[in-house]
Formats: structure tokens, sequence, C-alpha cells
């Protein structure tokens, strides 16, 4: 058999036989290596044993203060949002998952619906026989409650069901809460007001 009639044939099975072994070392190394999506949210169950962490954020023409706020993963949020402007303003989380997410209302009621109920009702709203000796002081100590939605605003903007997104008017509050379930760092806004951003941080506790 002559080795140098075919130099070619010869060079092309070397590198046949090259590429078939470097393709058999690296395949399950890169199987090993392979890592995440970045982009993906880590995600923390919620724990019902610690407290609430009440935190508080005003809003102004100056923006949110505080600008940036840090919330434990899987702590139950209590977040109050004021207003110390004359306009509608809001404090949307953008990208945040949250768990039992719920707007705080107070019930509306007049004092001929409070001379219509009976003593039972009063204490299940929170209201004393004591109390109805002062009307304002008794409608003010209503006992609010949560619910997992709520109605869009003056301006047509209405909060997601499963977005952390609050709105305030003049001298108003709103009460949020939730369980914040994504840890890492997420941009705040108020959609009428795109000049105005926050952050706000979730970390870890368990790392």
């Amino acid at each position: 058999m002559n080795l140098f009639r075919h130099p070619f044939e010869r060079s092309l099975t070397v590198v046949v036989i090259l590429a078939l072994v470097t393709a058999a070392c690296t395949d399950g190394s890169t199987e090993s290596t392979e890592t995440s999506d970045p982009s993906d949210p880590v995600m923390v169950a919620p724990n019902t044993e610690q407290p609430s962490l009440v935190v508080s954020v005003a809003v102004s023409e100056a923006g949110f203060e505080p600008k940036t706020i840090f919330l434990p993963a899987g702590r139950h949020v209590r977040l109050t949002v004021r207003n110390h402007s004359d306009v509608e303003r809001h404090y949307r989380i953008v990208g945040l998952i949250p768990a039992q997410l719920g707007w705080q209302v107070r019930p509306v009621i007049s004092d001929d619906m409070l001379d219509a109920l009976t003593p039972e009702e009063l204490e299940e709203l929170g209201i004393s026989g004591e109390d109805m000796s002062n009307r304002e002081h008794a409608l003010h100590h209503l006992s609010p409650t949560f619910l997992s939605y709520k109605p869009e605003s003056r301006s047509g903007i209405r909060p997601l069901p499963n977005e952390v997104h609050a709105y305030v008017y003049k001298g108003v509050a709103d009460i949020v809460t939730f369980y914040p379930l994504s840890v890492g760092k997420f941009v705040v806004e108020d959609p009428l007001h795109p000049e105005i951003t926050g952050k706000v941080v979730v970390f870890d506790p368990g790392t």
C-alpha cells in the first residue's frame, strides 16, 4: 500500500478523528458548567411566623422619600404611601412578585347606619358602646379591611392584582400589605410623573 498516494484522504481522516475526540471531551463539561438565566428571579417562600415590617414612603414634587427601601424577602410588609403634594401620585414597584397582596379600605358608615347597628355588629366593626358618645371618634376607629384589588384612580389608572402599586391624593395615605417573594432590585415609578423614580431592594435574609 502506497502511503503517499492519497495525502488528502489521510489528512481528512486525522481531522475527523480529532473533531470527534474534542466533541466527546467537551460535551459533558458544557452541561456541567451551564448556569441558570440570570434574569430568572430568586424566589423565597412567605414567612408567616415573623411580625409585619412597617415601611413608610412620602411622595412629593421632589420625588420619593426615601428613594430606596430595603425589604427582606418572604417577610410580611405593610407599606404606607403618603402624598405631600397637590396632585395624584403613584408608587408602582415594577417586576416585584408579591403574595397575599391587599389594599386597605376603611368602612364608610353614616350616623343613621350607626344608629341602626346592634351592639354586636358595632363590636365587629371595632366600635364599643363607649365610643358612641363621640361620633367622629367612633368613625375614626372603624376596623379597616383589606381587599385583593384596588379600583382605578381618578386619572383612570388601575393597579394590577399581582403588582405592588399604590396611589394617593392630596393629604391621603394608601396602605398596601404583601409578602415580597422575588429577590433583586426593582425600579419604582409614577406613571403620571415619569421623571420621578425610586428603587426597592429585596434581599434574602437567609443568605
